[in-house]
């Protein structure tokens, strides 16, 4: 026999029916057990510790568990579910040890889990008792051979239920004392009331809940009534109404007692909170019943059952309370018990046969194919809709995303996450750089986007923007319709999700033809990338969500910084360009070639960018007569600083001698200008140089490098000038 110490009802019924089944069959065993335990810890805390203080601190709660058990079915199969996943091995490695001929339930929770091991045949026959009268459907179950009910009019719900045959009336499970005579002088001196008084009995159950206080108030209100509160074994409960009506005389007020039976026959009448065993108790003894106060639920639901069919009287509100305890006292109490006879639950619990119709094994085995195909279905859905089984797959197998070029060449790729509306003025600040750039956009910009992009020589690359898990679904259509929007080719590069991308958006893309990247370094607006850290052929993705004023700054600081590791910006494509390039046999390099010079009177010197001195000479061509000499070089093979190979014709017109005066510090002591060894190739690397690398001290926001040649006369400003000995070159 299963019961649950989940307050005194379940309890005494298992009593009472292990005290009749011993005394009316012969030779039978009883082993009753706490079901709770066999539930685990957690379970038990919830159908125990919740439930109690449901009762106590918010009944409104256990109300609404009690509505959804009881009318929502899904809800109902879903905690049956709960339970029988929670208990079903602890069950059976109890009848495996006890190996019971009948196991018998007094607890809703322990039927449940019983009727399912029944119906696939893993235990024998199983009855259920049920002492609540109405709220039935959750004390039913179609596993269960015989469910025992204390009213005829019981049965029908029970078999609309659990199927036909199994429902049987029984005699109330209440102890045997009840259904003996008692004499109400001896109850009343063994609690200490008058004898010569109305007893009115005010009952919370063995947890002593529900409206307690207002029930004494409203007994008290009748004229010459005395009244012994129940508070059961809720000892915050004792103390407040011994607080509360310690000057009363006609108060006494008691906590647990286990002589219920004097009790109610010393009482002329009683009310109760909770309904369950109680009321049995109090229709066996002939006790009047008024129910009052009862907290939302099963307790709730008992009243209108027993105030139908003349059971017991009922009141809501402690004035309605009154009127109804003046009514009942005012009457002669009925003698004996107010239910029609039955027989008793031993003997039918004797008597039990096998009635249930056992489940095929297909059907037994059908629960656990359902739950390995939602375990695979979920295991695939959570392979492919997240990003984190995709690193470890991508791995394994080395489809990896493009975060990397192999190149040679001192170039990175930067790839720009920004409005749409910044592009055009992105794209400008870009082309001021001499760098170029991917813009990532999940949508096709407008046509004047696409001109600006195209005019500046940057690109668009189309992005996979992450969003809920099955939006992996249509990343295909959504980056198909983009890349067709941009005329890319069937086989496409596309940003990952900043979030990272899940397995399936990956094939799905990939058989469309789409390769995913993503960033090498990844940096946000106002980042900052480490001197040095940077190598080429690397991805860059910058993302720019704040203000253009800050977008902007902050796509010069980076270009700045990656100039500064001697890189330069490109754009994903030309990266890639570049790289699938072979470079010449000789490597990148770069050959001067400088016509032969003629003799001069005085030789030729010019003060150098940046502090180095260079030297060319006068061409053949009578330059002399003119006041200018006029360099000449022819650059092949060279790199520029956007990294392409380049090859460049300059022609610079420097002035004379006469026009051009010497730095002081280099001025020689007989007059003659002084003439270095260094080659003329030496001044055009000069040039180079001083166009391919920006001051050290130039600022963040983006200037074009020129090299400008002005060309200086022989005029007398230039002469006085040189009178005058400041120091002027031929290059700006």
């Amino acid at each position: 026999m299963l019961s649950a110490a989940v307050g005194l009802g379940h309890e005494s019924a298992a009593k009472a029916l292990a005290a009749d089944l011993s005394r009316e069959v012969r030779g039978v065993q009883v082993v009753v057990r706490d079901a709770l335990p066999l539930f685990g810890w957690l379970l038990t805390r919830i159908l125990r510790d919740l439930y109690r203080w449901q009762l106590r601190r918010a009944p409104w709660a256990y109300g609404l568990a009690y509505w959804l058990m009881t009318r929502v079915r899904p809800a109902r199969e879903v905690g049956s579910a709960c339970l029988v996943l929670a208990g079903s091995r602890r069950f059976l490695r109890l009848v495996a040890t006890e190996r019971p001929d009948v196991v018998v339930s007094t607890y809703p929770a322990a039927t449940l889990v019983l009727g399912h091991l029944r119906r696939r045949r893993r235990i024998a026959t199983v009855c259920a008792t049920i002492t609540d009268l109405a709220g039935l459907v959750y004390w039913a179950h179609p596993g269960v051979d015989v469910h025992l009910v204390m009213h005829e009019a019981c049965v029908a719900e029970i078999e609309r239920a659990a199927g036909r045959g199994s429902a049987r009336r029984v005699r109330p499970l209440v102890a045997p004392a009840f259904f003996e005579a008692r004499s109400r002088s001896e109850a009343r001196r063994k609690f200490g009331l008058p004898a010569d008084k109305r007893i009115v009995v005010v009952s919370g159950g063995g947890w002593g809940v529900g409206d307690l206080e207002g029930a004494v108030e409203a007994a008290l209100a009748v004229p010459g009534a005395s009244v012994a509160v129940l508070a059961g074994r809720n000892e915050p409960t004792r103390w407040r109404l011994e607080s509360r009506f310690a000057g009363a005389e006609r108060v006494v007020v008691i906590g647990f007692t286990d002589q219920m039976a004097d009790l109610l026959a010393a009482a002329d009448a009683i009310v109760h909170t909770t309904g369950g065993v109680t009321c049995l108790e109090a229709l066996v003894a002939g006790c009047p019943l008024v129910v009052y106060g009862e907290p939302p639920g099963h307790a709730r639901a008992n009243d209108p059952f027993l105030s139908s069919r003349g059971l017991a009287a009922s009141a809501r509100t402690p004035a309605e309370l009154q009127q109804v305890l003046e009514r009942v006292l005012a009457g002669a109490r009925a003698p004996g018990p107010r239910l029609t006879p039955a027989p008793s639950a031993a003997a039918v619990v004797a008597s039990a046969r096998a009635r249930v119709e056992l489940l095929p094994r297909w059907r037994q085995a059908l629960p656990r194919a359902g739950v390995a195909l939602a375990a695979v279905l979920s295991l695939a859905g959570w392979t492919f809709a997240s990003d984190d089984p995709y690193t470890a797959i991508a791995a394994t197998f080395g489809f990896r995303p493009l975060a990397a070029v192999r190149t040679q060449r001192p170039e990175v790729a930067l790839v720009l996450r920004v409005r749409t509306a910044l592009i055009p003025a992105l794209a400008r600040q870009l082309r001021g750089y001499h760098a170029q750039a991917s813009f990532a956009v999940s949508q096709s910009p407008g046509r004047r986007t696409r001109a600006a992009v195209a005019a500046a020589g940057d690109e668009l690359t189309p992005e996979l923007s992450g969003g809920d898990p099955t939006d992996w679904l249509a990343a295909k259509r959504r980056l198909r319709r983009s890349a067709r929007s941009l005329h890319l080719d069937s086989r496409f590069r596309y940003l990952a999700p900043p979030s990272g991308l899940a397995l399936g958006e990956y094939l799905l893309v990939r058989a469309d033809g789409g390769l995913p990247v993503v960033g090498a370094v990844r940096l946000r607006a106002g980042q900052a990338i480490a001197q040095g850290s940077l190598r080429p052929g690397e991805v860059i993705v910058l993302t720019l969500d704040a203000s253009p004023v800050r977008t902007g700054w902050t796509l010069g600081r980076v270009l700045d910084e990656v100039e500064a590791d001697g890189l330069s910006a490109n754009s994903l494509s030309g990266v890639l360009a570049d790289a699938s390039r072979r470079p010449s046999s000789a490597g990148e390099r770069s050959s001067t070639t400088v016509p032969a010079t003629t003799a001069a009177s005085e030789a030729t010197r010019t003060a150098a960018v940046g502090g180095a001195d260079g030297q060319c000479s006068p061409t053949s061509s009578g330059a002399s007569s003119t006041g200018t000499s006029v360099s000449t070089a022819k650059t092949t093979g060279a790199t520029c600083v956007t990294g392409r190979c380049c090859s460049a014709l300059i022609s610079l017109s420097t002035p004379t001698p006469a026009a051009i005066p010497v730095r002081p510090s280099q001025s020689r002591s007989d007059g003659q200008a002084p003439c270095e060894s260094a080659s003329e190739n030496s001044f055009v690397a000069m040039l180079l140089q001083a166009n391919a690398r920006p001051a050290a001290h130039a600022p963040m926001r983006p200037s074009p490098r020129r090299v400008a040649v002005t060309r200086y006369g022989t005029n007398a400003s230039a002469a006085r000038a040189a009178s005058a000995g400041t120091s002027s070159s031929g290059l700006a």
